[in-house]
């Protein structure tokens, strides 16, 4: 669940939360960290959007709804990778280069 299916169909949101539900229930920040950093849903605003819907209609007080909240402030408070501000500077400065040698 939450895997690549064998035919390289896109793997359903809704398989990503409960894949990431179950990382999180078993204790493994860092394999969440990684789940989402590898599929990339930080950044993706349907996924933090499917999150917040499934808390709204989990029952007050149920697992699901603890283990979703804690899911997505986790999320929230992580938010995206910042990037390498030295990669800034050096796109930056290959730009200028190409543009002074064309």
């Amino acid at each position: 669940m939450g895997y690549e299916a064998p035919s390289g169909r896109p793997i359903p949101l809704i398989d990503r939360v409960h894949r990431l539900m179950q990382l999180w229930r078993a204790g493994d920040v860092h394999k969440v960290d990684e789940y989402l950093d590898d599929n990339g849903l930080r950044r993706q605003e349907l996924f933090k959007r499917l999150v917040q819907s499934l808390i709204e209609l989990s029952s007050s007080g149920s697992e699901e709804r603890s283990l979703l909240e804690s899911l997505s402030n986790h999320i929230q408070s992580t938010g995206a990778p910042v990037p390498d501000p030295q990669l800034k500077v050096f796109a930056m400065e290959n730009k200028a280069f190409s543009l002074l040698t064309d």
